[in-house]
C-alpha cells in the first residue's frame, strides 16, 4: 500500500514537473493586443488580435524553427519585423502576405536554403529586406517583383552561385545591394537590369573571374562599387561602361596581371581607385586617361619594377598615391611633374638605389613623402 501510494505520489510530482518545464520551454512575446508564442519545438504561433496596435516585433534569437501559416494574418499594422538569428530553413510562401504596411524585414542569420517566388508578394511598402547570413544558393527570378518601395537589399554571406537575369527588374528605388561573400563566378549583362537608382553595390569576396563590358550599363547612378577579393585576372576596355557617377572603385586583392587601355574610360567622376594587392607589373599608356577628378590611387603590393609615370598625366587632382611594396629600382626625372596637387606619396618597401635630381619636380603640394625600407645610401 505504501509502495503504491509512493508510486502515485511520484507520478503526480513527475507530471507537475513535466508540466512546469514544458510551460517554461514555451516563450511568449506581447505585441499590441496579441501574444506571439514560441513552442518548445520552435514553432511560432499567435493568440489574440493585433490589427492596429502591433507596429514592431523583435523575435531575434528565439529558437524559432517554423512559422504557423496564419501567424501574421491580421497583423496589418506591423512595420518592423525581425526573425533574425533563428533556425528557419524554409517557407510555404504566404506567411507574410498580410503585412501590407511592413517597412523592415530582417531574416538574417537563419538556415534558409531556398525561398518561394511568392514569399514577398504584397509587401509594396517594404523598404529594408535583410536576407544575409543564410544558405541561399539561388533565388527565383520573380521573387522581388512588387517591392516597389524597396531601398535596401541584403543578400551577403550566402552561397549564391549566380543571379537570374532580370531578377532586379522594376526595383528602380533600390539604393543599396549587398552581395558580398557569395560564390558567384560571373555576372551576365542582364544581372542588374532595373536598378536605375542604385548607389551602392557590394560584390567583394566572391569568385568573379571576369567582367563583361555591359554588365553595369543600367547603373548610371552608382557611386560605390566594391570588387575586392575576387579572382579577376584582367580588366577589358569598357569594363565599367555606364558608371558615369562612380566615385569609389575597389578592385584590390584580386589576381590582376593586366589592365587594358580604356578599362576606366567614362569614369570622369571617380575619386578613389584601389588596385593594391594584385600582380600588376605594367600599365598601358593612358590607363587612367580622363580621370580628372581622381583624388586617391593605391597601386601598392603589386609587381612594378618601372614606375608607370606615363599613366599619371591626367591625374592633376590626385592628392594621394601609394606605390609601396613593389620592385621599383629607379625614379625617372619629371616622373611626377603632372601631380601638382599631390600631398601624400609612398614609395617605401621598394628596391630604390638612388633618387635622381628632379625626380620629385612638380610636387609643389607634397606634405608626406615615404621612402623607408629601400636600398638608398
Amino acid at each position: 500500500m505504501c509502495k503504491g501510494a509512493s508510486h502515485s505520489v511520484l507520478s503526480s510530482l513527475l507530471g507537475i514537473l513535466l508540466t512546469h518545464f514544458t510551460c517554461a520551454a514555451s516563450q511568449s512575446y506581447p505585441c499590441g493586443g496579441c501574444l506571439f508564442l514560441v513552442s518548445d519545438r520552435g514553432e511560432l504561433t499567435k493568440t489574440g488580435s493585433c490589427a492596429t496596435n502591433c507596429s514592431s516585433l523583435d523575435l531575434r534569437f528565439r529558437g524559432i524553427r517554423s512559422i504557423s501559416p496564419a501567424v501574421f494574418q491580421d497583423t496589418i499594422s506591423l512595420r518592423q519585423l525581425s526573425l533574425a538569428y533563428n533556425y528557419l530553413t524554409s517557407f510555404q510562401g504566404g506567411e507574410f502576405h498580410s503585412l501590407i504596411n511592413l517597412q523592415t524585414m530582417d531574416l538574417r542569420g537563419n538556415q534558409i536554403a531556398s525561398l518561394p517566388a511568392t514569399i514577398f508578394t504584397g509587401l509594396s511598402s517594404l523598404l529594408y529586406l535583410h536576407l544575409d547570413e543564410n544558405e541561399l544558393t539561388s533565388i527565383p527570378e520573380t521573387i522581388f517583383r512588387g517591392l516597389s518601395s524597396l531601398w535596401y537589399l541584403g543578400l551577403s554571406d550566402n552561397q549564391l552561385e549566380r543571379l537570374p537575369d532580370n531578377s532586379f527588374s522594376n526595383l528602380s528605388s533600390v539604393g543599396f545591394v549587398c552581395l558580398e561573400h557569395n560564390l558567384m563566378a560571373e555576372l551576365s549583362p542582364g544581372t542588374f537590369k532595373g536598378l536605375e537608382g542604385l548607389y551602392f553595390l557590394f560584390l567583394e569576396n566572391n569568385q568573379l573571374v571576369n567582367i563583361s563590358s555591359s554588365v553595369f550599363d543600367d547603373l548610371s547612378r552608382l557611386e560605390w562599387l566594391t570588387l575586392h577579393n575576387n579572382r579577376l585576372s584582367s580588366l577589358a576596355a569598357g569594363a565599367f561602361h555606364g558608371l558615369t557617377y562612380l566615385f569609389r572603385l575597389s578592385i584590390c586583392s584580386n589576381q590582376l596581371t593586366s589592365i587594358s587601355s580604356g578599362a576606366f574610360q567614362g569614369l570622369q567622376t571617380l575619386q578613389t581607385l584601389d588596385l593594391y594587392d594584385n600582380h600588376l607589373s605594367t600599365l598601358p599608356s593612358g590607363a587612367f586617361q580622363g580621370l580628372f577628378m581622381m583624388d586617391s590611387l593605391d597601386l601598392s603590393n603589386n609587381k612594378f619594377s618601372v614606375l608607370p609615370v606615363d599613366c599619371f598625366a591626367d591625374l592633376s587632382a590626385l592628392s594621394s598615391l601609394s606605390l609601396d611594396n613593389n620592385f621599383i629600382t629607379t625614379l625617372p626625372v619629371h616622373g611626377f611633374q603632372s601631380l601638382t596637387h599631390l600631398k601624400f606619396l609612398s614609395l617605401s618597401n621598394n628596391l630604390l638605389i638612388e633618387v635622381s635630381a628632379g625626380a620629385f619636380q612638380g610636387l609643389v603640394s607634397i606634405q608626406i613623402l615615404l621612402l623607408e625600407h629601400n636600398l638608398l645610401t
